[in-house]
């Protein structure tokens, strides 16, 4: 051999571990049931273990779920088999742009999947797979078996927590061996079992029993999804919870039907009955008034509607309080309280607020206390007159924020359809103080909403991308939301815009030729739609928060960390949220460019950017993504124009 020769040698890749006893899927299975069958089929100790063997860097804490759907092609290689059929298992399907998963007919949002914990119904053998719906959080029982969850070793020496990442069992506690099948059977009540299963018929693969269920909803409620059924059974449930309301029931009619201490079940039942059986249901509870059930039951439904962030719920119980309070009470029916004065307390039930908020209210001298009790403590008494002055005014005006739940719009949109005439904004100091927010006119909103809700639904739309995704194409300049819906709204956009949201409020999309033709460029550009600063007429903020900005950059959250962290954008100091000023972030986005924006301008992947641009000598930049826009903005023309000449000729060839 020579005196400079050497030998290399390459070390060959371990082999992905095979599994010596394969296992077939089973229908309504979920992905983390599946892998734990694995693991005790072929005796590989847990799915953590498992997942580590086979190379796979994974966490035991936190959402195990997503992490191992993330790793779906090497668990396919592990299990011999294709990716494909793993995704016939629950779960296996990857998150939806609002990190929702859907069972059948319906989204669930990630609160409402039990993630952290295994629960199975007592009569659970060895060898049986799991069942999807034992995942929904909100409901402890099986709809198959009819038997209540557990979710904890049935031994009481042990009573350990079952959990998934470190299972080796379906049907055994880890810690302690204990079969699951020790545990006390508890059946649902055979009384509750038609309502029930109506309601799980929601959660069915067959898109006709799904169809029929949603079909026995009144047409008082204007519901068209199984998502929207369920998300308002579970709004009801909560009603019935929070207020101790109590329907009459059935007792229990065998002697194996033990529904337990826990009022879940009686709820859930309560929820599809009041939903079926509308409206002699809520005449029945208004029949109650001179008990403490119906007014407990509407305070829980209005709080619920106030605070939650699902339109169905908003929209729908706040018709059902419509109006329930100009009944009459107990105390005027028996010729008490026949006074016009009203306490504190039910001043602020009636206008669904805090007492807090009308004390600041009096404070502000926007309401004025005609007199005071004293019993245990001052209560503050206001005329009835001013109430109902209040209730008409807050009738009349929807929130910003209200109107942004039910379109969802960014409120720089609100502010441009404000400032082009198509919203109308309202000035009222004391309803602003309790809806804690911006006003603008019910009856404006009611008239946008009627052309806004008939925008043309459109499933699996090749060639049309998110408005809010094109605006990202957009630099350097206001985005031109408020043209663009005018335009549409008045019929002038080229293509128009279509829903690609399977439920709730709109998600508009537009042709991704449009966009890139007539709406997308950056603050030099000439397009169809532009927006200046002056055209707000006063309405716009001078302050934005972090998503405003980094939307308005065409960054990401990280990226604005990044900027702040180094010193390019700084917050306002002194201020407890982390506000940005809005002409710096303007300033910014004048100088500097993102390969977002730049990615979407010419349809390329932005993970992939730096292989288009990094041919170009780009002299300055900030990093993650960020180039001086005088430098990398006629790059980004040329290579649009370069790629659409591409796409004609290829067209005509």
């Amino acid at each position: 051999m020579a005196d400079d020769a050497y030998f290399t040698t390459t070390i060959a890749a371990p082999p992905t571990p095979r599994l010596l006893f394969p296992v077939e899927p089973q229908p309504h299975e979920t992905l983390l049931g599946f892998i734990v069958r694995c693991v005790e089929r072929n005796r590989l100790g847990t799915p953590v273990t498992f997942m580590r063997a086979v190379g796979l860097d994974v966490k035991a804490k936190g959402d195990f779920l997503t992490r191992s759907q993330a790793e779906l092609p090497a668990l396919g290689q592990a299990f011999s088999m294709s990716a494909d059929a793993l995704k016939a298992l629950w779960g296996a399907e990857p998150l939806d742009e609002d990190r929702k998963r859907r069972l059948g007919g319906v989204w669930l949002r990630p609160a409402l999947v039990e993630q952290a914990r295994r629960r199975a119904p007592p009569s659970f053998n060895a060898g049986q797979s799991d069942d999807a719906r034992w995942m929904i959080k909100p409901i402890g029982f099986c709809s198959t078996r009819w038997e209540f969850l557990t979710d904890h070793c049935p031994n009481t020496w042990c009573a350990k927590t079952l959990t998934w990442p470190r299972a080796d069992s379906l049907h055994l506690c880890r810690h302690c061996g204990t079969p699951l099948a020790r545990a006390a059977r508890r059946t649902v009540p055979r009384q509750y079992r038609p309502s029930l299963e109506w309601m799980m018929a929601l959660f069915s693969e067959d898109e006709a029993l799904r169809q029929e269920a949603v079909r026995r909803v009144p047409p008082s409620f204007e519901i068209d999804t199984p998502t929207e059924v369920f998300e308002l059974l579970l709004a009801l449930r909560c009603a019935f919870r929070i207020s101790g309301a109590k329907p009459e029931d059935e007792e229990p009619s065998d002697e194996f039907d033990d529904p337990g201490d826990d009022d879940e079940l009686r709820h859930w039942v309560a929820a599809v009955r009041f939903l079926l059986e509308y409206p002699r249901s809520h005449w029945d509870i208004l029949q109650r008034r001179f008990s403490d059930d119906c007014t407990k039951f509407h305070t829980a439904m209005r709080r619920i509607g106030h605070n939650s962030n699902v339109p169905i719920v908003r929209s729908e119980f706040d018709r059902l309080n419509r109006g329930v309070h100009n009944r009459p009470t107990a105390d005027r029916s028996r010729g008490r309280g026949m006074t016009s004065k009203i306490s504190a307390r039910r001043a602020a039930n009636e206008l669904g607020v805090t007492p807090g908020t009308l004390k600041q209210l009096v404070e502000a001298q926007l309401l004025s206390r005609i007199g005071s009790l004293r019993a245990r403590y001052e209560v503050s008494l206001f005329a009835e007159a001013d109430i109902q002055s209040l209730q008409s005014a807050c009738a009349a005006a929807t929130s910003y924020r209200r109107f942004q739940t039910m379109t969802d719009l960014p409120a720089i949109a609100v502010e441009q359809l404000v400032a082009l005439g198509l919203l109308e904004h309202r000035v009222d100091p004391a309803v602003q103080v309790l809806k804690g927010d911006r006003l603008l006119s019910a009856r404006s909103v009611k008239a946008f909403l009627t052309r806004f809700d008939n925008v043309p639904q459109r499933y699996n739309a090749p060639g049309w991308i998110r408005l809010q995704d094109a605006f990202m194409g957009v630099g350097g300049r206001e985005k031109p939301w408020g043209p663009v819906l005018a335009s549409w709204l008045s019929g002038s956009l080229p293509g128009g815009l279509v829903n690609v949201g399977d439920f709730g409020a709109p998600t508009l999309a537009i042709y991704a030729g449009v966009a890139r033709t007539i709406v997308m460029g950056g603050p030099s550009s000439t397009p169809w739609f532009s927006f200046e600063f002056s055209d707000y007429n006063g309405l716009s903020r001078d302050r934005l928060s972090p998503g405003e900005t980094a939307a308005h950059l065409n960054c990401s959250a990280v990226e604005m960390s990044y900027l702040r962290d180094n010193g390019h954008l700084l917050p306002i100091k002194g201020e407890e949220r982390t506000l940005y000023q809005r002409r710096d972030v303007e300033e910014f986005g004048r100088v500097w460019m993102s390969s977002r924006e730049a990615a979407m301008r010419m349809g390329a992947s932005a993970k992939y950017m730096w292989r288009e641009i990094e041919s170009y000598d780009l002299k300055s930049q900030l990093g993650r993504g960020f180039y001086r826009r005088d430098e990398l903005e006629p790059i980004v023309d040329e290579e649009v124009r370069l790629r659409r000449l591409k796409a004609i000729s290829a067209s005509l060839s």
